[in-house]
């Protein structure tokens, strides 16, 4: 990409085993550090423009940031704009329904809570600007860096962030999904037209990026009143559009507005459900010792009354209120809506569509984590029948469901054929996504897991110490996943023999880190206490 709104990347080089990218020397400040300070409207929109006429570039030459947010901008010492971190940008064609790691843990189910809150169809990351697409685990496209856009745009104009700081992670993960993001509580003037469109939740009605740099320069370029004469004008532009249509396929056109209109009512239903089901975890509504899991009973009894005349959006909510109910582990209740949302998509949009695999390929990963491998294997051989059928070879959504199944096959003990489906999943997602994308990480994890099992030790533990230093270094220590490869590093250096002291050290710290993400009763954390027992016994002490 050659653009000068975009950091360049001069090489791509294989430096002792890996890949490395010699990029452009950029001097000057993140736009985070920019913004700790108030902004004036009108350098918001100078940088705003920069960074548009940057993604036109890209979007232009079919790649997607998918990170677009205000660390990954610099701000020069000569005050250009620079959008970096396109080494790890994708095409168009791919998608962000993300592979599943592995736990070791010797048979102890607690364990697997945490593996499972990161799951396929599970989003990687801290969804702060994600578009609602992306943090759902859907098809990212060239309007999903618009949204972030939007809520960037909004952030420099006044000063409004999509989140609190602190919010907890879930209930984060849970609005993205959504859209549900903080807005600027006095308006935006000219520029509130712009961040609206760009924050639409339907993509195809996002602004382009080219699109977008022609607003902007027009509302740079005149006063407030020309811009609204500019709007009008573009509202009678798209009458126009709508006659030509008109006069080339009404039939057609009609069909459009009912899908448009469909799709609107559709939001504006979850927008209302989800806003009433979060208003219940309002200490002063529920009391102060209000859990997620009140929250989550709550929405569940409402999704039949409030959403009944929109099946889809029923079905969707059924999947999210299952992923939170697996990621607390309640696995009966994850089941029960898992299979509500999976029945409902297949009566509503069929089973070929990328809705209803998503959803069949959530509960057969729910199944796992609840100890029903049979059933799991069951709907995880028809999920890859289907998407080897309607999906291609470079669509990555195909391998991480062939690498559901692998792990499935590895927990009944049928080493060859997981493996032999594990490693060709591995070889294609590298091949497609790179060694340290998402979707390679998980898969490298699952056939390190594969080899713990089968007793191919020394080849678990190298596979397991790159794992940790790669997921460290992509993801941050204390991410989900990380820490996950870092207790099966810990449990494997336990059960290995000889290794007792790195193997303590190490439990100790992802303990620490545990308790400091998730919290001292969260069952994840309290099985990795239970790990030292062992360790104590083995060195004849007794921990107080």
């Amino acid at each position: 990409l050659e653009h000068p709104g975009i950091c360049r990347v001069y090489d791509l080089l294989q430096v002792d085993g890996h890949d490395a990218l010699v990029m452009e020397l950029v001097r000057g400040e993140t736009l985070r550090d920019r913004l700790r300070a108030p902004m004036d409207r009108s350098r918001a929109v100078e940088i705003a423009i920069a960074i548009a006429s940057g993604l036109e570039a890209a979007h232009s030459m079919s790649v997607v940031h998918r990170d677009l947010k205000p660390e990954n901008i610099m701000i020069t010492e000569g005050g250009d704009v620079r959008v970096l971190d396109f080494g790890i940008a994708r095409s168009l064609g791919e998608v962000d329904i993300e592979a599943d790691g592995d736990v070791v843990a010797d048979g102890d189910m607690a364990e697997r809570v945490l593996e499972e809150m990161t799951q396929t169809g599970d989003v990687l990351g801290t969804p702060r600007y994600m578009s609602p697409e992306q943090a759902r685990g859907e098809p990212v496209t060239a309007a999903s860096d618009l949204f972030s856009l939007g809520l960037i745009l909004q952030e420099m104009a006044s000063g409004t962030a999509p989140f609190p700081d602190r919010i907890p992670l879930p209930e984060l993960h849970q609005r993205a999904m959504w859209g549900d993001v903080d807005r600027a509580p006095g308006g935006l003037g000219p520029l509130q037209s712009l961040v609206d469109r760009l924050l639409d939740q339907n993509p195809t009605r996002r602004p382009s990026a080219a699109d977008t740099v022609r607003i902007l320069q027009r509302i740079q370029s005149r006063p407030r009143r020309r811009a609204i004469q500019i709007l009008t004008g573009a509202a009678l532009l798209s009458v126009v559009v709508a006659l030509v249509a008109v006069s080339i396929g009404y039939v057609r056109t009609q069909k459009a507005l009912a899908i448009e209109a469909a799709s609107r009512e559709r939001s504006e239903a979850m927008r209302d459900f989800l806003a009433e089901v979060l208003s219940s975890g309002d200490p002063s509504v529920r009391g102060a010792d209000t859990r997620v899991a009140d929250v989550l009973s709550y929405g569940a009894g409402l999704i039949e009354e409030r959403l009944a005349e929109h099946p889809h959006t029923r079905a969707i909510a059924h999947q999210a209120i299952s992923v939170s109910y697996r990621g607390l582990g309640l696995y009966e209740e994850a089941i029960e809506h898992g299979e509500k949302a999976m029945h409902l998509l297949e009566a509503t949009v069929g089973s070929d569509h990328d809705d209803a695999l998503v959803a069949a390929q959530h509960l057969s990963v729910t199944y796992r984590a609840a100890g029903r491998l049979q059933d799991a294997e069951s709907l995880s051989r028809q999920t890859l029948d289907t998407a080897r059928r309607t999906l291609s070879r470079e669509d990555p959504n195909r391998w991480v469901m062939q690498e559901d199944l692998g792990i499935i096959l590895g927990r009944l003990a049928r080493y060859d054929e997981a493996e032999e489906l594990l490693t060709e999943a591995r070889n294609e997602l590298v091949r497609l996504t790179g060694s340290f994308g998402d979707h390679s990480l998980r898969a490298t994890a699952a056939l390190g897991s594969l080899y713990h099992r089968t007793g191919r030790v020394e080849e678990a533990l190298g596979m397991y110490r790159e794992l940790e230093a790669d997921m460290s270094r992509a993801l941050g220590p204390k991410h989900p996943d990380t820490l996950i490869a870092r207790s099966n590093l810990a449990n494997l250096l336990r059960t290995m023999g000889g290794h007792d002291e790195e193997a303590e050290a190490r439990f100790l710290a992802v303990i620490a880190d545990k308790r400091d993400v998730l919290g001292d009763t969260h069952p994840s954390t309290l099985s990795r206490l239970a790990t030292l027992g062992p360790l104590d016994e083995n060195q004849g002490r007794v921990r107080g």
